[in-house]
C-alpha cells in the first residue's frame, strides 16, 4: 500500500498551529477512512501534538473508530480518552500498540501473564496519581478511560479493588442577588448568554450550537415565553431532543443583541440575521462565527470575580483548582428555582434534557403548549416582576398562547376587569397612605357633615 505525507498547519478555527503536523496517510482511502481523519483532526486541532500519536497507532485509531461509528462521535469524548491514554503510555514509557500486543498471544488471544503485569502497572499507575494530590473522581475518569482503550482492543483489563469517587469540590447555584450583581456589571452580549442559561437551563454546548431559526417564530411573533427546540444533534450524548423556554427578561436582552447585530459597530460590519445565523456569535471577529465554550467559561468568571461574589483561590496551604461557582451553575439556579416554585420534577427534567426514557415520553406526549403553560405559570424570572392586574395578566396569558386579546376580549369584559382611574387612585391612596389617612374620613358618595354639628 502507497503512502503519502499529509501536512496540517491549522485547526479546525482556522488558527495555525505552532508546529505543523505530519502524518502519512495511504493515497486511496474510503469516504469511511476519510470522515475518520476529519473526526480526528476536529478533535484533536487544540492539541494538534495527538495527531500523530493517535493516526501512528492501531490500537488508537481503533478507539477513533469506535467512538465514530458505534457511539455518538463526541469529540470532547476522543480528545479526552486520547489525552488520558497518551499520560500513561508516557509514564509507562511505551508506545499504545505495545501495551496492547503485550497482553496478547501469538493467536491474539488474551495473554495472562501479560495482562497482570499491564493491571499491576495501572495499580502504580494509580498511586502516582494519589501522589500528585489528584481528585478521586479525576482519577476514575482518567483510569476509565485507559481501561476503555484496552477493551476496544479485545483486552479486558479490570482492577481487584474498586475506585471511590466521592467529591473535593462542589458547586452550587447562584443566587437572585448574586446574578442580578453580575448582571448589572455585564454588557448586552454577556447579559444575553447569562440570562438565557439561567431563565432555560440549557448546556452551555446547546447555547452556543443554536441558530436564528430556534428561536425566529415565537421572537418576530412576539410570543412569550419563547420556545426553543433543541434537536438530538445538538444534546450531549445525542441523545433524545428536548423543549425549553425563554422569558420576557430573554425575550428583551435577545432582540436588543439582535438589533445591535444588525446595526454593526465601528469594528463589525452590519449584519444580515439569517436563520442559519449563530444566536451567540463571537465579540470581535469580522467573521461570523459562534463563540468557544472556553470563551464563556472565562467571561462567566471574570464577572463573578469582578462582582466579589467568588471566594478566595486558597484555603491555607491547599490550593483549590476549582470554583463553587461556574458557567454550570446558571444550569443548576434553573433546577433549584423551577422546584421552588413547584413546577413538576418530570417537566424540569424534560426541559433540561436530562428525563429517564419512560418520564420523557410521558411529558413529551402532552406537547409543546402543556410545557409553555407550566414556564408560564411558574413565574420563572432572575428580577422580581411588579405585581400586574388583572387584565394584565390576562393578557400575557393570550399572548403566550398566540391569540390576540383586542380580538378575544369584548369590551364589556374589559370594562369588568379593567379598574377606572377613581378606583386606581382610590386603591393608591389606600395602599400608600392608610397610615395617614384621618379617622373621619367620609365616604365619596355621602354628603359632608354640618359645620357645627
Amino acid at each position: 500500500m502507497k503512502y503519502k505525507t499529509l501536512i496540517i498547519e491549522r485547526g479546525v478555527r482556522g488558527g495555525r498551529f505552532k508546529k505543523p503536523v505530519r502524518i502519512e496517510v495511504p493515497e486511496r482511502q474510503s469516504k469511511a477512512e476519510e470522515k475518520l481523519l476529519q473526526y480526528i483532526w476536529e478533535s484533536l486541532s487544540k492539541r494538534s501534538c495527538l495527531i500523530p500519536f493517535t493516526i501512528n497507532n492501531f490500537s488508537t485509531m481503533e478507539v477513533a473508530r469506535h467512538l465514530l461509528f458505534n457511539r455518538t462521535g463526541s469529540q470532547h469524548t476522543l480528545c479526552g480518552y486520547i489525552d488520558h491514554f497518551n499520560s500513561f503510555c508516557r509514564w509507562i514509557k511505551a508506545e499504545p500498540d505495545q501495551l496492547v500486543n503485550k497482553c496478547r498471544n501469538r493467536n491474539g488471544g488474551p495473554n495472562q501473564k501479560g495482562m497482570a503485569s499491564m493491571t499491576s502497572a495501572l495499580d502504580e499507575y494509580i498511586d502516582h496519581m494519589r501522589a500528585d494530590n489528584l481528585a478521586p473522581a479525576t482519577i476514575r475518569s482518567r483510569l476509565k478511560s485507559i481501561t476503555s482503550m484496552f477493551r476496544i482492543n479485545g483486552v479486558g483489563l479490570t482492577l481487584p479493588y474498586g475506585m471511590s469517587v466521592w467529591k473535593l469540590h462542589y458547586e452550587r447555584a447562584p443566587s437572585r442577588e448574586q446574578l442580578q450583581r453580575i448582571l448589572e456589571l455585564a454588557d448586552l452580549r454577556e447579559r444575553v448568554i447569562i440570562t438565557i442559561l439561567a431563565v432555560s437551563g440549557l448546556r452551555v454546548g446547546a447555547l452556543l450550537k443554536l441558530q436564528y431559526r430556534h428561536v425566529k417564530n415565537d421572537l418576530e411573533r412576539g410570543i412569550i415565553p419563547i420556545h426553543v427546540h433543541v434537536e438530538a444533534e445538538l444534546v450531549k450524548g445525542k441523545r433524545r431532543s428536548y423543549d425549553t423556554f425563554l422569558n420576557e427578561e430573554a425575550s428583551v436582552c435577545l432582540k436588543a443583541y439582535l438589533d445591535s447585530r444588525r446595526k454593526g459597530t465601528r469594528k463589525i460590519q452590519p449584519e444580515q440575521i439569517r436563520d442559519d445565523s449563530p444566536l451567540i456569535r463571537t465579540r470581535h471577529c469580522k467573521q461570523v462565527k459562534t463563540t468557544t465554550v472556553v470563551n464563556v467559561n472565562e467571561m462567566v468568571h471574570d464577572l463573578f470575580v469582578r462582582a466579589g461574589i467568588l471566594e478566595s483561590n486558597s484555603e491555607g496551604n491547599s490550593v483549590r483548582t476549582r470554583y463553587e461557582l461556574r458557567t454550570h451553575s446558571f444550569r443548576k439556579f434553573f433546577r433549584t428555582q423551577m422546584a421552588s416554585l413547584d413546577v413538576d420534577r418530570d417537566c424540569i427534567d424534560f426541559m433540561m434534557g436530562r428525563a429517564v426514557k419512560d418520564r420523557y415520553h410521558d411529558v413529551r406526549m402532552k406537547g409543546v403548549e402543556y410545557l409553555r403553560g407550566v414556564y408560564l405559570t411558574s413565574g420563572m424570572r432572575i428580577r422580581p416582576k411588579i405585581r400586574m392586574n388583572k387584565i394584565d395578566a390576562l393578557k400575557e396569558i393570550l399572548q403566550a398562547w398566540g391569540l390576540n386579546p383586542q380580538k378575544i376580549l369584548t369590551g364589556e369584559a374589559l370594562a369588568q376587569i379593567t379598574p377606572t382611574g377613581e378606583q386606581r387612585q382610590a386603591d393608591n391612596r389606600g395602599s400608600l397612605f392608610q397610615s395617614k389617612a384621618p379617622q373621619n374620613h367620609q365616604p365619596s358618595g355621602s354628603p359632608p357633615e354640618p359645620s357645627g354639628a
